[in-house]
């Protein structure tokens, strides 16, 4: 039950929209973005690549990605999709330390010794390292932490995970109490 002066709900409130391009232009979505998680919402949209973001929103696909607190990146097969994620991550400095020694051809020179740090930017992850990554990888950006490269945790075989497997089509649809749909799952056979 919602706090009436405050305007949050009493337990924080999660819309995962997957196949969120299918849905079309959700013209009340795009400005709620911005307000959600000030009242307690979250969106989450889950999109194949940023082809599909941009064909709904246009140039206002990017209040979709600004706004986000969170963007979680696996398999991405298109360079644009991985240039903007990898735009997202960031660079890094990498030192290079570069040293010479030369011997001289005459006994009496001394052996000149020559070294300079040179510091150029990196991709912390490139485009094509994105495109690359396997089937078990997951980056995790979230907002003012550092972005991680991980291992992707299927909940239904993975038996550490504190969930079973338990196959789909043993799970049963659960009205709760205040009309909302949610799934749970039937470990008994019927």
């Amino acid at each position: 039950m919602p706090d009436r002066r405050i305007g949050m709900p009493a337990k924080p409130v999660l819309y995962l929209l997957d196949k969120f391009a299918a849905l079309g232009h959700l013209a009340a979505i795009e400005p709620a973005m911005g307000l959600m998680a000030g009242y307690g919402v979250q969106l989450r949209p889950v999109l194949q690549d940023m082809h599909q973001l941009r064909a709904r929103y246009g140039p206002r696909a990017g209040t979709f990605l600004s706004n986000a607190s969170e963007c979680q990146v696996l398999g991405v097969n298109d360079i644009e999709t991985a240039s903007m994620i990898a735009r997202t991550i960031g660079r890094m400095d990498a030192h290079h330390i570069t040293s010479s020694m030369s011997s001289p051809n005459l006994p009496w020179k001394v052996p000149d010794h020559t070294s300079s740090e040179n510091v150029v930017a990196r991709d912390l992850i490139t485009p094509s390292e994105i495109t690359r990554l396997p089937a078990e990888a997951i980056i995790l950006v979230n907002r003012g932490q550092r972005p991680a490269l991980e291992r992707k945790i299927r909940y239904y075989a993975d038996r550490s995970s504190g969930t079973s497997s338990i196959p789909l089509e043993r799970q049963r649809p659960h009205t709760a109490r205040n009309g909302t749909v949610a799934t749970v799952a039937n470990s008994d056979p019927d």
